[in-house]
């Protein structure tokens, strides 16, 4: 006769070792010991010794053996949102040593936007870089939110809220893991997330390739609708390899793919992407060619995703854009590289250093029953043809005029990538070089090209 195994004596040894487990992990983590994820892309923004870190890589292993992805970061916040009643969004809790610690009632006090208030300084000639003012859109009605950067840059400095976002300001938001970030500690990465605020991530033994993503348009290849023409890639003459190992840009990399058609079908056109100091953005870590495809995203020659070696990850940096033929263009802050993180440089000029440094493409509004789903375009000038960051009768007469109007030519005088050199692409050109021969300027960053730096933490 079988004896028949009661449930509770099955199942109790396997709930004491699932348990045993768990918090024998919790013990490793409050140890200090390493996961995995932190030698990943993506890896956790805090030391594993942070309560509110150790509970999270516990809570689910995948953060704790793969990497720190957006779903990751949505349970940290969850964890860390003690205020659940209130936007998150708004609310930037600090995930700290001690655990999460929400900001005192004398910090609120400082950011009205917390309380559903625009920051006055946003209705400044100088306000803070990015959308002005920040909203979002819940049931299509506006719902004020302020990224961490700006709020612990407006928790450091009330005035850079109340009145206007200054070169103090500015000189803030460059330097915010030094000044406002920094845990004085040498084996973490202090830098400022968009989403959590300051973090503090350990150093890697190795540092990991990090996909970065990035939106941006060019004027000249723009079509009515939100996307670019594909022209140079259907024709067969985009190259397979980069094109930026001659001057000015003496770039020496090997990206690229056998043959032509290797490259992506919905290709536009190369582009050169280039990662500087925050603290001094005239210092290159890092560059790297991709391919810009028709909705604005940059790829890998393959197709892939844009990854790039060298860099700290979850830090920040300013990032470069260049083109054989438009102006180049900086980031108008430090851009925090996680897998939550894409810089669009094209929806809005104030996603760009410099007064407009950017043109305005075209207002897109998908649903015209639907308030709030409007969104605009900007592009990168056309007209830059010899890389010295200005757009000047000296682009006419060095690169225009010693182009032959030839047929299915690969040409940094074909401003709109017809593959023809002809007046279309002139008067692309002078649009944004006017008689007056005063054209358009870049800013002085995107005007020098300076060899490589070793990288550096933000806090040298």
């Amino acid at each position: 006769m079988n004896q028949k195994i009661q449930p509770w004596r099955f199942w109790a040894p396997v709930a004491m070792l699932l348990v045993s487990t768990f918090f024998n992990l919790q013990i490793a983590l409050a140890q200090g010991a390493s996961c995995a994820s932190y030698n990943s892309s993506y890896p956790p923004p805090y030391p594993a010794s942070y309560p509110c870190m150790s509970a999270v890589l516990a809570l689910d292993p995948y953060c704790c053996n793969v990497q720190f992805d957006e779903y990751c970061v949505t349970l940290l916040r969850t964890n860390c949102d003690s205020n659940s009643n209130i936007d998150y969004d708004c609310l930037i809790e600090t995930c700290r040593p001690a655990g999460c610690v929400p900001p005192s009632n004398t910090e609120w006090a400082i950011v009205p936007m917390c309380f559903g208030q625009i920051c006055p300084s946003y209705s400044t000639t100088s306000p803070p870089p990015g959308p002005n003012p920040p909203t979002q859109f819940v049931n299509n009605i506006p719902a004020p939110l302020v990224n961490g950067i700006l709020f612990q840059i407006f928790k450091f400095d009330g005035f850079c809220c109340v009145n206007t976002f200054d070169n103090g300001c500015r000189g803030l938001l460059d330097s915010i893991a030094c000044v406002i970030c920094n845990d004085g500690l040498p084996n973490t990465i202090d830098a400022a997330n968009e989403l959590l605020g300051c973090t503090h991530t350990p150093i890697p033994a190795v540092l990991p390739s990090l996909v970065v993503k990035i939106r941006v348009f060019l004027e000249g290849a723009y079509q009515t609708g939100g996307t670019m023409k594909t022209t140079l890639r259907t024709a067969g003459i985009l190259p397979a390899t980069q094109p930026f190992n001659v001057p000015p840009y003496n770039y020496t990399g090997t990206e690229g793919v056998a043959n032509p058609s290797a490259l992506p079908t919905n290709a536009v056109d190369w582009v050169l992407i280039e990662f500087r100091n925050t603290l001094n953005s005239n210092l290159a870590h890092a560059r790297k060619a991709g391919i810009l495809l028709s909705n604005g995203t940059v790829v890998n020659a393959n197709g892939s995703q844009f990854n790039v070696s060298g860099l700290l990850p979850n830090n920040n940096y300013y990032i470069i854009v260049r083109s054989r033929n438009h102006l180049d263009i900086m980031s108008n802050f430090p851009v925090f590289l996680s897998s939550t993180t894409v810089y669009d440089f094209s929806s809005s000029i104030g996603q760009v250093r410099g007064a407009a440094q950017t043109k305005l493409m075209q207002t897109i509004d998908p649903n015209s029953n639907v308030i709030g789903d409007e969104f605009s375009i900007f592009a990168m000038h056309a007209g830059d043809l010899d890389g010295n960051g200005q757009i000047n009768a000296t682009d006419f007469n060095t690169v225009y005029a010693a182009t032959n109007p030839t047929v299915l030519v690969y040409a940094r005088a074909d401003l709109n990538f017809d593959t023809y050199v002809t007046y279309n692409d002139y008067n692309a050109y002078i649009s944004n070089n006017p008689a007056s021969n005063i054209g358009k300027v870049g800013i002085t960053q995107v005007q020098n090209y300076p060899a490589l730096t070793a990288v550096v933490t933000n806090c040298l």
